[in-house]
């Protein structure tokens, strides 16, 4: 009976370089790991469990709450000590330490504060799904309601540039805009767009990622309808919009730019 292969110390330390499966298979240098993988199923499972515990850490970082405005301060103080900016390295090296992931372990709290920082200067984004979206959307757009705008909401002044207006909407008179304490780990501003007496919609312009597909335009009818609510989110300008309309659908409608209806 054959002994199952044995794993040698370049075949480990190669396993903690790898960020997908995909790698060992387009890769002809990684071709004897490849076949040892195939060979050795107790193999093939470490690496499983290495990429699910990357993927658990990614994940765990990116609900690391980032104050509004940090980026912004981070990066003007790096402009003012005029030092040169990080370059990022771009390729994998060969080889690392086998004792990579267990060192992050032992440190995760001091890891997990400076990837933060890292995440901002690399303009790295939180990641959401849809759904949560849309959930949070509905439920600052709630908290608002009959309480006041949970921010400073301006009428005079420009937004930050940061957080452009869809271009997919109508930008009603009156629309006033505030920045959103607490949209979960990302940094959001809120439009608030008047719709006529006791309605109105508010356009949250929010700084992550989703983690699943999202249109780049407003889909024609709302993904969300809840308490005479129309909801829906799309992603442009480097930003995931997500609105929330009092009215139903037919209000919902008569906003979006691409469609003839008015507001009545």
């Amino acid at each position: 009976m054959d002994e199952a292969p044995k794993w040698t110390s370049e075949q480990l330390e190669l396993l903690e370089t790898l960020r997908s499966k995909d790698e060992v298979a387009h890769n002809p240098a990684l071709a004897p790991l490849a076949e040892a993988l195939e060979k050795d199923p107790e193999l093939a499972q470490r690496l499983d469990r290495i990429l699910k515990w990357d993927a658990r850490f990614t994940d765990a970082i990116g609900e690391v709450a980032v104050p509004f405005g940090l980026a912004e301060k981070i990066l003007g103080n790096l402009e003012c000590s005029n030092q040169p900016s990080p370059q990022v390295e771009t390729t994998v090296p060969e080889r690392r330490p086998r004792s990579r992931r267990r060192w992050m372990l032992a440190v995760a709290g001091v890891a997990a504060a400076i990837l933060v920082v890292a995440v901002v200067l690399l303009n790295g984004l939180p990641s959401m799904s849809p759904e949560t979206l849309l959930s949070m959307a509905r439920d600052r757009f709630l908290e608002n309601q009959g309480n006041g705008p949970n921010g400073t909401a301006l009428a005079t002044e420009s937004a930050p540039e940061r957080f452009p207006f869809s271009p997919d909407l109508r930008q009603l008179p009156g629309t006033r805009w505030r920045s959103v304490s607490d949209f979960r780990s990302a940094e959001a501003l809120a439009y608030d767009i008047p719709l006529g007496v006791g309605q109105k919609a508010t356009l949250y312009a929010v700084r992550c990622r989703a983690n699943a597909p999202l249109s780049s335009r407003p889909p024609a009818s709302p993904s969300m309808r809840t308490q005479n609510l129309a909801i829906a989110a799309w992603q442009g300008n480097g930003l995931v919009y997500v609105v929330v309309v009092e009215g139903g659908d037919r209000a919902y409608r008569a906003i979006l730019k691409s469609l003839p209806q008015r507001l009545a």
